[in-house]
Protein backbone atom coordinates (compact mmCIF):
# COMPACT_ATOMS: atom_id res chain seq x y z
CA UNK A 1 0.00 0.00 0.00
CA UNK A 2 1.27 3.45 -0.80
CA UNK A 3 2.08 5.89 1.97
CA UNK A 4 -0.56 8.30 0.65
CA UNK A 5 -3.25 5.64 0.82
CA UNK A 6 -2.14 4.67 4.32
CA UNK A 7 -2.22 8.27 5.54
CA UNK A 8 -5.63 8.79 3.94
CA UNK A 9 -6.98 5.68 5.67
CA UNK A 10 -5.41 6.76 8.95
CA UNK A 11 -7.09 10.15 8.70
CA UNK A 12 -10.47 8.64 7.85
CA UNK A 13 -10.31 6.15 10.71
CA UNK A 14 -8.75 8.80 12.94
CA UNK A 15 -11.78 11.00 12.30
CA UNK A 16 -14.08 8.06 13.04
CA UNK A 17 -12.15 7.33 16.25
CA UNK A 18 -12.41 10.98 17.21
CA UNK A 19 -16.17 10.87 16.55
CA UNK A 20 -16.49 7.77 18.75
CA UNK A 21 -14.58 9.59 21.50
CA UNK A 22 -16.65 12.74 20.95
CA UNK A 23 -19.97 10.92 21.24
CA UNK A 24 -18.89 9.14 24.42
CA UNK A 25 -17.34 12.29 25.92
CA UNK A 26 -20.26 14.58 25.13
CA UNK A 27 -22.80 11.93 26.12
CA UNK A 28 -21.19 11.61 29.54
CA UNK A 29 -20.92 15.39 29.86
CA UNK A 30 -24.69 15.72 29.32
CA UNK A 31 -25.44 13.01 31.88
CA UNK A 32 -22.92 13.81 34.62
CA UNK A 33 -23.11 16.82 36.92
CA UNK A 34 -20.93 19.84 36.07
CA UNK A 35 -17.64 20.84 37.60
CA UNK A 36 -14.75 18.63 36.62
CA UNK A 37 -16.82 15.82 35.09
CA UNK A 38 -14.82 16.34 31.89
CA UNK A 39 -11.89 14.55 33.51
CA UNK A 40 -13.89 11.33 34.06
CA UNK A 41 -15.58 11.69 30.67
CA UNK A 42 -12.17 12.02 29.04
CA UNK A 43 -10.93 8.75 30.58
CA UNK A 44 -14.00 6.75 29.53
CA UNK A 45 -13.98 8.19 26.00
CA UNK A 46 -10.28 7.32 25.76
CA UNK A 47 -10.88 3.66 26.65
CA UNK A 48 -13.72 3.24 24.16
CA UNK A 49 -11.76 5.01 21.40
CA UNK A 50 -8.65 2.93 22.21
CA UNK A 51 -10.46 -0.35 21.54
CA UNK A 52 -12.06 0.98 18.36
CA UNK A 53 -8.77 2.47 17.10
CA UNK A 54 -6.75 -0.69 17.68
CA UNK A 55 -9.14 -2.80 15.62
CA UNK A 56 -9.45 -0.40 12.68
CA UNK A 57 -5.72 0.42 12.63
CA UNK A 58 -4.74 -3.24 12.67
CA UNK A 59 -7.21 -4.36 10.03
CA UNK A 60 -7.78 -1.42 7.71
CA UNK A 61 -4.97 1.13 8.05
CA UNK A 62 -1.80 -0.93 8.47
CA UNK A 63 -3.38 -4.13 7.13
CA UNK A 64 -1.92 -6.46 9.73
CA UNK A 65 -3.79 -9.68 9.02
CA UNK A 66 -1.93 -11.99 11.40
CA UNK A 67 -3.69 -12.92 14.63
CA UNK A 68 -0.76 -14.95 16.00
CA UNK A 69 -1.07 -14.67 19.80
CA UNK A 70 2.44 -13.30 20.43
CA UNK A 71 2.13 -10.75 17.66
CA UNK A 72 -1.29 -9.56 18.82
CA UNK A 73 -0.09 -9.40 22.43
CA UNK A 74 2.86 -7.24 21.36
CA UNK A 75 0.63 -5.02 19.23
CA UNK A 76 -1.90 -4.57 22.01
CA UNK A 77 0.86 -3.81 24.52
CA UNK A 78 2.67 -1.28 22.34
CA UNK A 79 -0.57 0.25 21.04
CA UNK A 80 -1.92 0.73 24.55
CA UNK A 81 1.43 2.01 25.86
CA UNK A 82 1.86 4.57 23.10
CA UNK A 83 -1.77 5.65 23.38
CA UNK A 84 -1.29 6.12 27.13
CA UNK A 85 1.63 8.43 26.37
CA UNK A 86 -0.45 10.47 23.94
CA UNK A 87 -3.38 10.35 26.37
CA UNK A 88 -1.13 11.81 29.07
CA UNK A 89 -0.24 14.63 26.71
CA UNK A 90 -3.93 15.04 25.79
CA UNK A 91 -4.94 15.05 29.45
CA UNK A 92 -2.33 17.65 30.31
CA UNK A 93 -3.37 19.84 27.38
CA UNK A 94 -7.02 19.48 28.43
CA UNK A 95 -6.21 20.81 31.89
CA UNK A 96 -4.01 23.60 30.50
CA UNK A 97 -6.65 24.75 28.02
CA UNK A 98 -9.73 24.24 30.20
CA UNK A 99 -8.41 25.63 33.46
CA UNK A 100 -5.51 27.95 32.74
CA UNK A 101 -6.03 29.39 29.27
CA UNK A 102 -9.82 29.61 29.67
CA UNK A 103 -9.34 31.72 32.80
CA UNK A 104 -7.14 34.12 30.84
CA UNK A 105 -9.25 34.28 27.67
CA UNK A 106 -12.82 33.93 28.98
CA UNK A 107 -13.72 37.64 28.91
CA UNK A 108 -12.66 38.10 25.26
CA UNK A 109 -13.96 34.71 24.11
CA UNK A 110 -17.30 35.18 25.85
CA UNK A 111 -18.00 38.50 24.13
CA UNK A 112 -17.02 37.12 20.72
CA UNK A 113 -19.12 34.03 21.30
CA UNK A 114 -22.16 36.11 22.30
CA UNK A 115 -21.77 38.03 19.03
CA UNK A 116 -21.41 34.76 17.05
CA UNK A 117 -24.21 32.64 18.55
CA UNK A 118 -26.81 33.90 16.13
CA UNK A 119 -25.54 31.39 13.56
CA UNK A 120 -28.45 29.09 12.59
CA UNK A 121 -26.22 25.98 12.26
CA UNK A 122 -24.97 26.26 15.83
CA UNK A 123 -25.86 23.18 17.96
CA UNK A 124 -27.88 23.94 21.09
CA UNK A 125 -25.29 22.30 23.37
CA UNK A 126 -22.79 25.02 22.41
CA UNK A 127 -25.00 27.90 23.52
CA UNK A 128 -22.83 28.75 26.53
CA UNK A 129 -19.41 30.28 25.82
CA UNK A 130 -17.54 27.91 28.15
CA UNK A 131 -19.16 24.87 26.52
CA UNK A 132 -18.21 26.13 23.07
CA UNK A 133 -14.64 26.85 24.15
CA UNK A 134 -14.29 23.37 25.63
CA UNK A 135 -15.80 21.71 22.56
CA UNK A 136 -13.71 23.54 19.96
CA UNK A 137 -10.51 23.33 21.97
CA UNK A 138 -10.92 19.65 22.79
CA UNK A 139 -11.96 18.54 19.31
CA UNK A 140 -9.95 21.08 17.35
CA UNK A 141 -6.61 21.99 18.81
CA UNK A 142 -5.99 19.03 21.13
CA UNK A 143 -7.37 16.39 18.76
CA UNK A 144 -5.00 17.45 15.96
CA UNK A 145 -1.94 17.14 18.22
CA UNK A 146 -3.06 13.70 19.41
CA UNK A 147 -3.86 12.36 15.91
CA UNK A 148 -0.39 13.29 14.64
CA UNK A 149 1.29 11.71 17.67
CA UNK A 150 -0.77 8.55 17.35
CA UNK A 151 0.08 8.14 13.67
CA UNK A 152 3.79 8.42 14.39
CA UNK A 153 3.51 5.88 17.23
CA UNK A 154 1.36 3.44 15.22
CA UNK A 155 3.46 3.63 12.06
CA UNK A 156 6.92 3.32 13.56
CA UNK A 157 6.35 1.46 16.83
CA UNK A 158 3.14 -0.58 16.94
CA UNK A 159 2.50 -1.84 13.41
CA UNK A 160 6.00 -1.61 11.98
CA UNK A 161 6.81 -4.33 9.52
CA UNK A 162 9.99 -6.26 10.17
CA UNK A 163 10.88 -9.52 8.49
CA UNK A 164 12.40 -11.02 11.66
CA UNK A 165 9.33 -10.24 13.76
CA UNK A 166 7.01 -11.78 11.18
CA UNK A 167 9.06 -14.99 11.07
CA UNK A 168 9.12 -15.21 14.88
CA UNK A 169 5.40 -14.68 15.24
CA UNK A 170 4.48 -17.09 12.45
CA UNK A 171 5.97 -19.88 14.55
CA UNK A 172 3.45 -19.29 17.36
Amino acid sequence: MTRRKEIFRYLVFGILTTLVALVVFQGLEWVLPGGRSYLFSNVVSFIVALIFAFIVNKLFVFEQKSWAPRLVAREIWTFTSTRLISFGIEYGLTIVFFEWIWALTAPRFTQRWINFTGAPWLPAFLAEPEDAYRFFTRWGVIAVVVVVLNYVFAKWIVFKKEKEDEADFMEC
